[in-house]
């Protein structure tokens, strides 16, 4: 009988906490700062790459001679690629975050990065748009 009731004072103090309380009582330590911070530099890159492919885009038209149609269609690319996005949410919640987190900055770098030694639109349109 000791032991059915050790179980029940147990079960009495434990307390049950909502979300908004739960956070409060962990508080804000280093990890939650640095994932803040690393995520404002991934979200600031992004960014860059997405609007600062117009600039790029300029210059592209003069040297892989591409029309005004081209040019609209390769401007909307970073913006459809957008999509390609919905896996990594998936994976950052059944792989973590960290991984997640990993594996699409290198992919979009690796495919920014490609983008930038397209030798015709189509290739810079495929590259943006996974990448």
């Amino acid at each position: 009988m000791d032991s059915e009731t050790k179980v029940e004072d147990k079960v009495d103090t434990v307390s049950v906490y909502n979300y908004d309380d739960a956070v409060e009582l962990t508080g804000h330590g280093r990890y939650n700062y640095l994932v803040l911070f690393t995520c404002c530099i991934i979200h600031h890159a992004v960014a860059l790459d997405m609007f600062g492919f117009s600039m790029v885009l300029a210059a592209a038209t003069c040297d892989l001679q591409i029309g005004i149609k081209e040019t609209g269609i390769l401007a909307s690319a970073p913006f459809a690629g957008v999509f390609f996005a919905f896996p990594f949410g998936y994976y950052a919640d059944t792989g973590g975050r960290k991984r997640a987190l990993l594996l699409s900055t290198i992919v979009g770098f690796t495919f920014a990065a490609l983008s930038s030694f397209s030798i015709n639109w189509e290739m810079m349109l495929a590259f943006k748009i996974i990448g």
